[in-house]
């Protein structure tokens, strides 16, 4: 588990509380009981830091895991790219809030102060 996290540049806290929201399903070893990443555990988790980094939900990278389990990435890049449309949506909306208050700041900044009242 520590070098599955390693390789993919997270945590082992992560990978147990990605594992707990149904992300992440790895082997475990017979006697041990270690947790075993292979090829498609890592694909998957590969999958999860990266969406995760992008500031997916679990709801949308659980959607995106199934669609690429199921053999449709095609899906699995629409759900993404909804919500990319999503977080493009409220960045503008942030870069538009912001123009505005600077703009009321200056306006205001010029008639009186902030201080007093």
């Amino acid at each position: 588990m520590g070098e599955a996290a390693r390789q993919v540049g997270v945590r082992v806290s992560a990978l147990h509380f990605w594992e707990q929201q149904g992300l992440l399903h790895p082997l475990r070893e017979q006697y041990s009981r270690y947790r075993l990443y292979d090829e498609q555990q890592m694909r998957r988790l590969r999958v999860v830091a990266l969406l995760r980094d992008a500031g997916y939900r679990f709801n949308v990278i659980q959607s995106v895991l199934s669609e690429l389990a199921a053999g449709q990435p095609e899906k699995a890049i629409v759900a993404v790219e909804k919500r990319r449309e999503e977080l493009t949506r409220m960045s503008w909306a942030c870069i538009e809030g912001l123009t505005s208050f600077k703009q009321y700041v200056s306006e205001f900044g010029m008639q009186g102060s902030f201080a007093g009242r």
